[in-house]
């Protein structure tokens, strides 16, 4: 049921931005790059694999109070910002709407650093 429902809202988002579709690959990502610099990429669930307590901790403890992370990842020595959005309040208005956000907040950090 979830990935169907990831599935229809990222094939809706597809159609309400006129874009070409957007599709998860092999590992449950999707890429989706905003004016030619900025990678997004959405991931269906985390993994029950990953170190959810490591995970979590630091930077990225804003994944629980609705704003948006920011974390370092170390293999690609990337800053990578995220915005977590409930499974109860996923759909196509929900996810432009925190795309825009997400966008802007990764802008606005980026030029301050």
């Amino acid at each position: 049921m979830t990935d169907r429902l990831y599935k229809t809202v990222l094939a809706d988002l597809s159609t309400s931005l006129t874009m070409q579709p957007l599709v998860f690959d092999d590992t449950g990502a999707c890429d989706l790059v905003v004016d030619e610099e900025i990678a997004l990429i959405g991931l269906m669930d985390i993994s029950p694999d990953l170190p959810l307590k490591r995970l979590l901790s630091g930077a990225l403890n804003p994944l629980f109070n609705d704003g948006p992370g920011l974390g370092w990842h170390a293999g690609s020595e990337l800053y990578i910002g995220f915005k977590a959005i409930p499974r109860e309040k996923v759909s196509v208005v929900t996810l432009k709407q925190a795309i825009a956000e997400l966008v802007e907040w990764i802008k606005t950090w980026r030029d301050a650093h």
